[in-house]
């Protein structure tokens, strides 16, 4: 059985020397697939990854590399989420069914090239093997290990728990941390049938106080630093955690575990909970307010007695929590670390110190550099940047892209199809996870320009992996993750493959609360064309009004009058919002029905619904409608609601911009009022301001009169319109 993964395993420099591991692991694959199996190149990359494998294996014999969909684990650690090279090679072992691999340091290159000889396969052809356990046994592999998913002891059941309760799902999710927190704090002392996953936070503190209460020998100094590590990786953990629901839950558990502990302990452990904390202050006002009052107070009183304090931060954090708190941290100094660093960097650069801190080998060297004049010239610099940037690992993939389809369109009877099929997926997968939509674009298009019948298959095989769900969905979740600086080339990707990003964008469309990226999914569907156009008009009787909604301007902008049956139904839609814009849609069209039922609308006697229709009437040309909106516009009164619909309807005038309505509102600028003159002057400016809207010719003499006399507001606008329209800055 494979020894635990040490503490130090994962150290700055252990992470960096597992993340070039992994890299080369990945590159070495990359090769095996593109490369003769004799090639140079295939010898050098497997060397590569055996040596990095040496010095990570020099204090051990294996370690075990845990597999989950688009992740990695190591020991209790799981490895950057966003990096594309881990998800990547987290993938395709997922997709093998591994759960875990483990690497001996007695691995030899033939056992890694037959490892990548199976990976590259399809699972279905591994399978006929018997499966990978079974395929690296024959090659006599033994330098790794793979553990696969033993499907059958997933079940599901409905039984319910022994108090006749259901298991809630926010539980499960948590248990995973907690178990991990559990077992290291207790460092082994349950036997491997353990059950710590469930274990109840007050038990657990029971357990890790029983060797106290039982007069046992007081614990090391070795095991508080255990307990402050434990509690340290916990809150790390648990800063990563981005479900709300799981972080609250461990927030308690912990909060509970550490009010039962004996009162030595309790002091000890919170003093540990605030050294976390301060590289994690999002957590520590949610953490600190759920332990109680009386137990941080002793835990500070601790501190003080040994002359000890806390960042400034986390003091002001605590004093926040309660009154009592604030006093009794307003008797402590924060820490003040500025002294001793800065002593510290003195001594490091005093001129006399230099040797110290310098091999002399290396000082040499320097000073023979600069006794030279060999320092490297601008020129030189700007061109080994240049150089480093070509040799960097996504440089080198996308040049593999682009050289692999020039192949196939150059040469496609010289090369492996299989081979080339398999590259391209597996390049798609990594240039996805990278966030490079451009290339995808690239490749796509290359694609679609079959050079060769024979081509058929492979053809269909790597166009195939931009329809599939999993990578649609992907490329719609890069959106929010990629921000807006993606968008175009996200769009430029959606709109070549089309038809099959119809149905995901609709879905996203009807439960999207971002109106940006609303309009966003509403631009690629338009883009797309007749495939959204049908898939649109299959939802019109969806049940929620405001995707109904949507999909009336989606289609309205198509420009299709076929919809028009569909707009005359959606008239009678439940939800007014619906009824307006199908109504707003036919008059888009056209249609007599719209015109016929807003003259409806503006007979009604309720406020909203003649509101509306005023509104509406903007895009209307009958003269009927516009004899209405003069009439209300020559209503008398000036009650709020009246002078709502008067606003309404000077503004679709305006849109409409039919100059025969000209006299009506020059009658209504020269009307005075003696008592409502602040809201007969807000309708005139109104007026003023929809001039803009009339043919030039008609409003330009009465846009002078008005600059010239009136109201200074009026004056105002008038100005400003007459500005606009004359197209200089010339007043009247």
């Amino acid at each position: 059985m494979e020894a635990p993964v040490p503490d130090n395993f994962l150290t700055d420099p252990g992470t960096r020397l597992l993340s070039k591991f992994i890299y080369e692991l990945n590159i070495a694959r990359r090769h095996v697939t593109s490369y003769p199996g004799n090639h140079p190149v295939i010898g050098a990359a497997v060397e590569k990854v055996l040596q990095l494998l040496s010095a990570l294996l020099s204090t051990r014999n294996a370690f075990t590399l845990g597999i989950a969909k688009n992740t990695l684990v190591v020991g209790e650690t799981i490895l950057d989420r966003s990096n594309p090279v881990y998800c990547d090679l987290a993938n395709l072992l997922f997709s093998h069914g591994i759960a875990a691999v483990t690497f001996h340091k007695q691995l030899r290159p033939e056992e890694l090239l037959a490892f990548y000889s199976l990976i590259i396969l399809k699972r279905e052809q591994v399978e006929e093997e018997g499966g990978l356990t079974e395929a690296l046994t024959r090659r006599r592999v033994t330098g790794i290990q793979v553990q696969t998913i033993d499907y059958r002891a997933f079940q599901t059941t409905e039984e319910e728990l022994l108090d006749g309760k259901q298991q809630p799902i926010a539980q499960e999710q948590p248990s995973f941390l907690w178990e991990n927190f559990a077992r290291g704090l207790l460092a082994g002392s349950l036997g491997q049938e353990g059950q710590l996953v469930d274990i109840d936070p007050a038990v657990l503190a029971a357990l890790l106080s029983r060797g106290k209460d039982r007069g046992q020998v007081p614990r090391t100094e070795s095991d508080l630093r255990n307990y402050a590590k434990t509690i340290s990786h916990f809150i790390q953990q648990l800063e990563k955690e981005r479900r709300s629901g799981t972080r609250q839950e461990m927030i308690r558990r912990l909060a509970t575990f550490i009010s039962h502990l004996s009162p030595e302990l309790r002091s000890q452990f919170i003093n540990s909970v605030f050294s976390s904390l301060a590289n994690s202050p999002g957590l520590a006002e949610p953490v600190l307010s759920r332990i109680p009052e009386e137990a941080v107070i002793g835990a500070l009183e601790e501190l003080n007695a040994r002359q000890e304090s806390l960042p400034q931060m986390m003091l002001g954090i605590i004093g926040r929590l309660s009154g009592n708190l604030a006093e009794k941290v307003a008797l402590m100094a924060p820490e003040s670390p500025g002294a001793n660093v800065e002593e510290r960097l003195r001594t490091i650069f005093r001129e006399d110190s230099l040797d110290k801190f310098l091999p002399e080998n290396y000082q040499k060297q320097l000073q023979s550099i600069v006794a030279q004049g060999m320092g490297a010239t601008t020129a030189d610099q700007s061109e080994i940047e240049a150089l480093k940037q070509t040799l960097a690992g996504h440089i080198i993939e996308e040049q593999i892209s682009s050289i692999i389809l020039d192949i196939l369109h150059a040469s496609p009877g010289e090369c492996d199809l299989v081979v080339m099929e398999r590259n391209l997926v597996d390049l798609c997968g990594y240039f996805l996870g990278l966030g490079d939509f451009a290339t995808l674009v690239k490749i796509y298009e290359r694609m679609r320009q079959k050079a060769f019948a024979s081509q058929d298959h492979l053809q269909q095989e790597v166009l195939g992996v931009f329809t599939t769900s999993d990578f649609i969905e992907e490329v719609l979740n890069g959106l929010r993750f990629w921000g807006k600086n993606k968008y175009s080339e996200i769009g430029a990707l959606i709109d070549m493959v089309g038809e099959p990003f119809v149905e995901p964008l609709l879905e996203r469309l009807a439960e999207e609360q971002s109106m940006s990226l609303r309009r966003y999914y509403m631009d690629r569907l338009r883009t797309i064309g007749g495939a959204a156009k049908h898939a649109a008009r299959e939802r019109l009787r969806d049940d929620r009004w405001y995707f109904i909604r949507n999909l009336i301007l989606l289609l309205r902008d198509m420009e299709d009058p076929d919809v028009i049956p569909q707009m005359r139904r959606l008239t009678g839609h439940a939800h007014p919002k619906v009824r307006q814009e199908a109504i707003r849609a036919l008059l888009h069209f056209r249609d007599a029905e719209a015109d016929r039922l807003l003259m409806r609308s503006l007979a009604s006697t309720d406020q909203e619904t003649l509101l509306s229709a005023v509104r509406l009437a903007e895009g209307s040309c009958h003269p009927d409608i516009l004899n209405r909106l003069v009439e209300i516009l020559n209503r008398g009164g000036f009650s709020v609601n009246e002078c709502e619909l008067k606003s309404a309807a000077i503004h679709s005038l305006g849109l409409i911009g039919n100059p025969s309505v000209l006299p009506e509102l020059e009658r209504l600028l020269s009307s005075r009022s003696l008592f409502r003159s602040t809201q007969l002057n807000r309708l005139k400016e109104d007026v003023v301001k929809s001039l803009k809207f009339y043919p030039k010719q008609e409003v330009i003499s009465l846009l002078k009169t008005l600059a010239k006399s009136g109201q200074n507001e009026v004056r105002r606008r008038a100005e400003e319109i007459y500005r606009l329209l004359q197209g200089d800055d010339n007043a009247p």
